[in-house]
């Protein structure tokens, strides 16, 4: 999941190695995020590694993590933020998005204003009040959405 939404990143791909490989450890070294995300141990193999895919692809670029009440600007700042969005070109107005509209409004837009371009706004599933979404590739994103069921995950599209 983390090369495909990376594009085969070698450094997403060996930080998630590195959780993969001695979860523990990892927690360790990375506990101050976990615990901001009110995980206190790794008991919880499976939900660090998720978590750790999400916080790798925000590091890197890929993906951009906003508060379910992010308003409208802060929703272009972050989404126009992504290496896609800016790799691609793919265009991101606040003129098109209504004031008084959501997170996953504003993605069913892009969504119709990127479809030429053969992209949609996809959203990585974790707890809590937060939308994990990215630009992808619309006929790849089923890829994911098998790749994340057969682990008991959720990548969407938004």
């Amino acid at each position: 999941i983390a090369a495909s939404i990376s594009y085969d990143d070698s450094k997403v791909i060996a930080e998630m190695e590195e959780c993969i490989l001695d979860t523990g450890k990892y927690f360790k070294k990375h506990c101050e995020h976990y615990e901001a995300r009110g995980v206190k141990n790794s008991d919880n193999i499976d939900n660090i590694r998720w978590l750790t895919l999400v916080d790798v692809l925000v590091h890197h670029g890929y993906v951009c993590e906003l508060n379910w009440k992010c308003g409208k600007e802060g929703f272009v700042y972050f989404i126009k933020k992504t290496l896609l969005v800016q790799t691609e070109k793919l265009p991101v107005t606040q003129e098109w998005l209504n004031d008084e509209g959501d997170i996953t409004e504003w993605c069913h837009i892009l969504d119709n204003k990127w479809q030429a371009q053969g992209m949609c706004v996809a959203a990585i599933e974790i707890e809590g009040g937060s939308y994990i979404i990215f630009p992808y590739q619309t006929v790849a994103l089923s890829f994911l959405q098998d790749a994340a069921g057969r682990i008991g995950r959720r990548i969407y599209k938004c």
